[in-house]
């Protein structure tokens, strides 16, 4: 069976606030070691990302070149 509550931060804080002080340094570590984990997974994400940009085809000079031409072209016929 699962209750789920929603609590407000104020509300939060004060149920928190009254816990005894070894419970509270369990709840500590725990919310640590989740803020930890949450802090690597976007640098995770981030690193595969560059990974993949990084490998992505370029363009030489000369293709650049090219495609700024042919745009160029493009639109003096919209003229």
């Amino acid at each position: 069976m699962e209750m789920r509550i929603h609590l407000g931060y104020n509300q939060l804080a004060e149920i928190v606030s009254q816990l005894p002080p070894k419970d509270m340094k369990k709840l500590y570590n725990k919310l640590h070691t989740e803020i930890t984990s949450l802090e690597k997974k976007p640098a995770k994400v981030k690193s595969k990302l560059q990974a993949i940009l990084l490998q992505a085809p370029t363009w030489t000079e000369a293709e650049y070149t090219n495609y700024l031409e042919a745009v160029e072209h493009f639109n003096q016929l919209g003229k």
